[in-house]
């Protein structure tokens, strides 16, 4: 089943459907916990192929077994096929369709993603009794369903006419959406095991049950009626029942997804922070960055520049005490980054003694500003890392602002042998802006400069 495409699963699922509906309409056998069986496992089967959460899955086998009880109805209705038999096998063929590929949409569009395989099925494992519990749940509520329906209701085909009336009841959905809304929202912040939440998910919908079923037997918004006859009275409560789950689920499906695209969020916004800190870290000690530091180095010592090699020394302490002070930090002043960046400029002008000027025309009522750390020096060694560095040709950086942007400027002089560019820094320089603000970084490249522009936060 693995192999098995989802669409080729729900087109079989749906063949099972009218199998069980023919085969127990001949036998004389009531099909109806069983096409509940049938849909329930197709529903856990997507679940699992999409590699959603058990949490979503139990959630999705109670949405869709009550959908199902509507839309089979809805569709016996309008097929108007002479032969009742026929009608109810075409009726949850198309009822089985429908639901498969809305489930499949609704799975791709707010996947969780986990961690891997292993993560997906040790949570499988850790809350299982989510599933059984909703299992349980929508199998118990289709019994009670049919015996109200069978004592208390004319027909199925007048179900749906009750509960559009329950629907179309403006007190009896405020009241639903509202309580769900707070009860849920309540709910998943107090992280409950699963016996507490189980009772406290049955009370809940037990009493706004009892509440709005009150509410549409005594006729209110728009009348009263004192007197409740218990028939009508038990009739109402599995009709607010079958509503209020629904609106439950829905409620809790669109909470869940909106939850997990925001913890989606957090986590990648937390994964490029931390690829952007490794990224400006390697720099600073990769092989080639310590091998001319010290070979600088040595040439000082070398020729006795005892106060030069000193100064150089706590150069480079500066920059390696700036990493250690700002590596949690999403942004920095302007003002720190120009000195961590004046550090680094006086390294690379004693690396590059001939053919490197930066100007540097920063405004002062800028300085205050905020940016990502390190990408101010991250463009500068990106300047000399791309182009020739010579007396005879100098490579000119210019850094100004604007109150909007900081704009970093070169001149371009190709080298003799270009070195390959992978654009990561740049890459990780305009996913922490995105992340962090939603602005994009501005790039632009022509014959002869190369300017980048970082908003101001």
């Amino acid at each position: 089943m693995k192999n098995v495409r989802i669409s080729l699963l729900i087109h079989g699922f749906a063949a099972a459907h009218v199998a069980v509906s023919l085969l127990c309409a001949l036998a004389g056998v009531q099909d109806t916990l069983l096409l509940t069986l049938l849909t329930m496992t197709l529903t856990v089967v997507i679940c699992i192929r999409r590699r959603l959460t058990v949490e979503f899955t139990a959630i999705n086998v109670i949405l869709v077994n009550i959908l199902g009880f509507i839309l089979g109805n809805l569709g016996a209705q309008f097929l108007h096929v002479q032969n009742v038999m026929l009608e109810h096998a075409i009726s949850t063929f198309l009822t089985t369709e429908i639901l498969g590929r809305g489930l499949d949409l609704l799975s791709r569009s707010f996947q969780p993603r986990e961690p891997g395989p292993a993560g997906w099925r040790t949570s499988w494992q850790k809350s299982l009794g989510w599933l059984v519990f909703a299992v349980a749940f929508v199998f118990v509520l289709r019994v009670v369903a049919d015996f109200i329906i069978k004592r208390y209701m004319t027909s199925e085909g007048a179900v749906l006419a009750m509960l559009f009336g329950i629907l179309s009841n403006s007190l009896n959905l405020v009241l639903m959406i509202c309580l769900n809304l707070i009860f849920i929202r309540f709910a998943r912040k107090q992280k409950y095991d699963l016996y507490t939440a189980s009772a406290g998910v049955t009370v809940f919908i037990g009493v706004v049950s009892l509440l709005c079923a009150a509410v549409q037997t005594t006729g209110l918004p728009y009348g009263w009626q004192p007197r409740m006859e218990r028939g009508m009275f038990l009739r109402n409560v599995v009709l607010c029942a079958l509503v209020e789950i629904m609106i439950f689920a829905v409620i809790y499906v669109l909470v869940f997804a909106a939850t997990m695209r925001s913890e989606m969020e957090r986590q990648r916004e937390k994964r490029h922070r931390a690829e952007f800190q490794y990224l400006t870290l390697k720099h600073q000690v990769n092989p080639h960055f310590l091998f001319n530091s010290l070979n600088i180095l040595d040439s000082l010592v070398q020729e006795g520049a005892a106060e030069e090699a000193s100064e150089y020394i706590h150069r480079l302490s500066h920059i390696y005490r700036y990493l250690l002070q700002h590596e949690g930090d999403r942004l920095v002043r302007i003002e720190e980054e120009a000195g961590f960046a004046q550090d680094y400029l006086e390294l690379l002008q004693i690396r590059f003694p001939d053919g490197f000027l930066v100007e540097n025309v920063i405004r002062n009522e800028d300085r205050g500003r905020l940016i990502v750390p390190c990408s101010l020096q991250l463009l500068l060694e990106n300047a000399t890392k791309h182009n020739a560095v010579s007396a005879a040709e100098p490579l000119r950086v210019r850094l100004s602002s604007d109150g909007e942007t900081l704009s970093v400027e070169n001149n371009l002089i190709p080298k003799v042998s270009p070195v390959s560019s992978t654009g990561v820094g740049l890459k990780y320089i305009r996913q922490q802006y995105l992340d962090l603000s939603g602005t994009e970084v501005f790039v632009e490249k022509s014959a002869d400069r190369f300017l980048v522009r970082l908003p101001l936060l």
